[in-house]
């Protein structure tokens, strides 16, 4: 009898044991797995993109910077982002409409306006020589007035006489044109839409110009109003830089290298001989200067390779102003249409 309570008893101890052994390995296995699980999510909190980190504002397309509203307040001189805008030139009408700015009042045009823009009320006619109607102005003003910068110097004074907050964009060329959008949009908090217009327009010219990759410069020389020459100073000359189009007038001597068009030399013409000549109004333009009427028909004009080679085209005179306009795509088009033809 006390051997079989004796085995009883080692039975007991043995079974008591082998419970305790199976709790602890279940502990140990439960804690690891609680110990893999958090370290899990340590991984995947780690991992996970905060939405600041997620969300990266853009702060320029190409080599053009966008600036924070804040910078381009400062840069337009402006103490407030404004809410409307009054548009004393048919340039800045068309800037403020495609940046989806709200628009008091634009100026009177032959140039086509947006449908949205037909009833808008006009300031009148502004002419060559600027000639703005002040009270009118003053009486469309809007938060904020926006001119070319050309026109400066004969706003500012008489607009901060009567308190009317105003700013000036300088459009010379293309890389101009685009700094300009890009300061105008950032003030008016229409960032969005100035990085989608950018964007746009960077992926259209690098498609222009994987069109023409490997095609040899054409010289081409572009004969504007008043009997002119476009040099590379030019908004003209900033689409040839774009496109790999050599200036004509590169290869010549100028007075004044930093002018951006030139009075017409004949003699200078006839010895770089262009490949295109290109005049924008095309037969308007030649009925009305008499100093190109002379030279197209002289022998020497006829003499030209891009005269018998029937390369002295007209093309379209609003998509080559003296400063760079929202055509500027349109523009270069054209050009690659006609000059890359071959």
């Amino acid at each position: 009898m006390g051997k079989i309570r004796k085995k009883i008893v080692v039975i007991l101890l043995t079974m008591t044991m082998l419970f305790v052994m199976v709790a602890c390995g279940n502990n140990n296995s439960t804690n690891g797995s609680s110990k893999a699980g958090n370290e899990m999510e340590n991984d995947t909190a780690q991992t996970t993109p905060t939405p600041a980190e997620d969300e990266l504002q853009i702060d320029a397309v190409g080599d053009v910077k966008i600036p924070s509203q804040e910078e381009a307040l400062e840069i337009l001189g402006l103490k407030e982002v404004p809410n409307s805008v009054l548009c004393v030139t048919y340039n800045t009408t068309i800037i403020a409409y495609n940046l989806g700015m709200e628009i008091t009042g634009t100026v009177t045009t032959t140039r086509p306006l947006p449908e949205k823009l037909k009833d808008t009320p006009t300031i009148g006619v502004v002419t060559g020589r600027a000639d703005f109607d002040f009270e009118k102005i003053v009486a469309l003003a809007g938060d904020v007035v926006l001119a070319d910068a050309q026109y400066e110097t004969k706003l500012k004074p008489t607009l901060d006489q009567q308190g009317i907050a105003s700013c000036y964009v300088d459009t010379g060329d293309l890389h101009k044109l685009q700094e300009a959008l890009a300061v105008l949009g950032s003030a008016f908090g229409k960032r969005d839409e100035t990085i989608e217009l950018l964007t746009q327009w960077q992926t259209d010219i690098q498609a222009m110009q994987s069109e023409i990759a490997g095609k040899d410069s054409p010289v081409v020389l572009v004969i504007r109003k008043a009997a002119t020459m476009a040099t590379s100073a030019s908004y003209v000359g900033s689409l040839f830089k774009a496109l790999n189009i050599t200036c004509a007038t590169d290869k010549m001597e100028l007075a004044d290298a930093t002018a951006t068009y030139v009075p017409i030399d004949a003699e200078k013409i006839l010895a770089v001989d262009p490949d295109y000549i290109l005049i924008p109004g095309g037969a308007e333009l030649e009925g009305d200067i008499a100093m190109l009427n002379e030279l197209m028909t002289s022998e020497a004009w006829a003499s030209l390779s891009a005269v018998q080679n029937k390369k002295v085209i007209a093309v379209t005179d609003t998509y080559y102003q003296p400063i760079a306009d929202m055509d500027c795509i349109k523009a270069m088009q054209e050009l690659i249409d006609v000059v890359y033809a071959d």
